[in-house]
Parts: C-alpha cells; sequence; structure tokens
C-alpha cells in the first residue's frame, strides 16, 4: 500500500481552513482516477465536501484505508502525520478547523473532555455520596486516581476539584461541555 504523504492528500482534497471541511478536488497525477469511469465519477464526487460521520469523528478513505479527517488536515497542514493524539480543543469532534486542533499525548487528551452523559452531579470528579449526604471529589492524573475531599455543598466540591484541575494543568474547557454521545453524531 502506498504511504499517505501531504503530497498525496493535497491532491485528493481540498482543504478550506476557515470552516475545516475537505472537499475533493480534481485531480491530474498518478493517482487519478481509471479513465473508463473517471467523468461518471467526477460529476458525482468533484467539489463536494468529503467524510462520513464515525462516532461524531469525520472520516475519509484514501486508497482504500479510512483515515479520521482530522489527521488527514493535520497531514494536510503541518506535512506529517501526527504520532500523538488530535484534541479538538472545543470539543466538537465535526470541526476540523486547524485552530481548533492541538497534537497531545493521551493523557493530556484526557484533560480536555466534555461531561459524561451519566453523571449523577453533572460535573468531573464529584459525586453524590448518598449515606453520607455529602459530595465526594477525585481526580485521575496519569492513571492514578487521587482523594481530593468530602464537602456538604455540591458548589463547594465543584469548586475545589475546579482548583485542582487548575493546578494540575487540565484544559479550562474540561468539563465545560457534554461529553459527545453517538446519537447526537448521527448524520
Amino acid at each position: 500500500m502506498a504511504e499517505i504523504t501531504q503530497a498525496l492528500v493535497r491532491d485528493i482534497f481540498n482543504y478550506d481552513a476557515e470552516t475545516g471541511k475537505l472537499f475533493y478536488r480534481d485531480r491530474a497525477s498518478p493517482w487519478s482516477l481509471n479513465p473508463a469511469i473517471a467523468p461518471s465519477v467526477k460529476s458525482r464526487w468533484l467539489g463536494k465536501e468529503c467524510g462520513v460521520l464515525v462516532k461524531g469523528y469525520l472520516c475519509v478513505n484514501i486508497l482504500g484505508k479510512r483515515y479520521s479527517a482530522h489527521r488527514i488536515i493535520w497531514l494536510w497542514v503541518h506535512g506529517t502525520l501526527p504520532d500523538k493524539d488530535i484534541d479538538h480543543i472545543n470539543g466538537d469532534r465535526s470541526d476540523n478547523r486547524i485552530e481548533n486542533l492541538r497534537c497531545v499525548d493521551g493523557a493530556e487528551n484526557q484533560k480536555n473532555m466534555g461531561i459524561r452523559k451519566d453523571s449523577s452531579t453533572g460535573f468531573h470528579g464529584v459525586r453524590y455520596l448518598k449515606q453520607r449526604n455529602n459530595y465526594r471529589t477525585e481526580i485521575t492524573i496519569n492513571g492514578k486516581q487521587y482523594f481530593i475531599g468530602e464537602y456538604d455543598e455540591l458548589g463547594v466540591a465543584v469548586e475545589v476539584r475546579k482548583a485542582v484541575e487548575k493546578f494540575v494543568g487540565f484544559h479550562p474547557n474540561h468539563g465545560g461541555r457534554e461529553a459527545f454521545h453517538e446519537e447526537k453524531g448521527s448524520a
């Protein structure tokens, strides 16, 4: 299988940096379509936005393999496939504007998550303890969970948790939105 390069993705796609969208372009390089079918394929796809949503992420096929569009866009702009995770800073998995993408390791990516749908309090690391009638705060750093404290008021527990998040370097957006759920991302 051929290597995916910046030249190849720029040959296949046009990228609109303002919208973060990829569009099929007219290809005149060796990667061009089979001449026998090119006219019908071109009329169907040329200039059209490309990709399908898979769990909220836009994906594209290149040479028979599926790629996340944000990784292809990173390659299109920077010239190399990222060797780490690509974080969507605003939490919108389909927002592929280059200014919304950053290359980070997995631990750093976990520091910019939305709230899980099944969160009982609506806040990361804060849960209600019915038997004690208070709120417990915890935080996970590099895979290890740490107890922060227990508080009678939800607001105090959240404030303490947010202060710890800031101290250990969590992204300011962490927990500031609901996490993506598949039913929301279906197109």
